[in-house]
């Protein structure tokens, strides 16, 4: 634990990590884990119970959030964890998207039984952007039988969302109330200090010297996904390696002056010499 940040260890590979670092090491093994801050303090507890072979304390587990806080990564890397720790156990993972297309395949091609044998077979089924069943009626009605089937069997199952269960409006009563029998674990944008800790992990990934004043300025000011401190700090380290300095407290303020005045963090290349001037200027 690091300034009241819990560092969860996740297996499997983090999407937006696969980026290089700056002597062309790839970042996606050594940065798979979830750092929660006491905004997400739900998260550790909840994942601890899954790992645990307890279905019945948090079944269905529904991770619930906007965009960039973190559900994708947490419901990938459960499935990951999952297989590792019980390679003969049947995982499932797919979008809501694509479980209706494919119980739609199954009904025109007579082969529903097929279907629900691979979903209400799996030790864990991850589905992720239930909200996107949003009139789909039919493929709401097979979802709804499969949870029940999976959850009475005491089969894990975990579902990410945009809102919470009791606020998808697009989805029938039944569906809703399953969802919202187990646990629900809301996410939210990373706090200050899970802000600076992530920083940290980012310039030791990057072998990046990042003072710890710099750290918290840019933690402080910068309230944002995960990906998009990365983000920063790519600009920063690019801005850095431009002018041949360090990423200091003037450099980072620049970062931020600019990015305030375009509304956003990630910055175009060829506005680098608007942004940080050269030692040519």
């Amino acid at each position: 634990m690091l300034d009241g940040v819990v560092t969860i260890p996740i297996a499997g590979r983090l999407n937006p990590l696969d980026i290089e670092g700056a002597d062309g090491q790839d970042l996606g093994r050594g940065a798979c884990q979830f750092l929660a801050g006491p905004e997400n303090r739900l998260v550790e507890p909840a994942l601890r119970a899954v790992f645990a072979g307890r279905p019945r304390r948090c079944n269905p587990l529904v991770l619930f959030g906007p965009s960039g806080t973190g559900k994708s990564h947490l419901a990938q890397g459960i499935a990951a964890e999952w297989k590792q720790n019980h390679p003969r156990h049947k995982v499932v993972c797919i979008c809501a998207v694509d479980f209706s297309r494919e119980l739609k395949d199954a009904i025109e091609t007579q082969a529903t039984d097929e279907f629900r044998a691979r979903y209400r077979h799996a030790a864990l089924l991850v589905l992720e952007d239930i909200d996107r069943l949003a009139g789909k009626q039919t493929a709401q009605e097979e979802l709804l039988s499969t949870l029940d089937a999976l959850v009475s069997a005491d089969r894990q199952v975990v579902v990410t969302a945009a809102v919470a269960p009791s606020r998808l409006s697009g989805l029938m009563a039944g569906l809703r109330s399953r969802l919202t029998s187990g646990l629900t674990v809301p996410l939210v944008l990373p706090g200050a200090d899970a802000r600076l800790a992530i920083l940290r992990r980012w310039a030791e990934l990057r072998s990046l010297e990042l003072a710890e004043p710099v750290a918290r300025l840019l933690a402080d000011s910068l309230k944002v996904t995960a990906g998009e401190l990365l983000g920063a700090l790519v600009q920063l380290e690019a801005a850095a390696r431009l002018n041949k300095r360090a990423i200091d407290a003037d450099l980072v303020r620049g970062y931020l002056a600019q990015a305030r005045l375009r509304d956003a963090v990630a910055l175009d290349r060829p506005g680098y010499r608007s942004i940080f001037r050269t030692n040519a200027d």
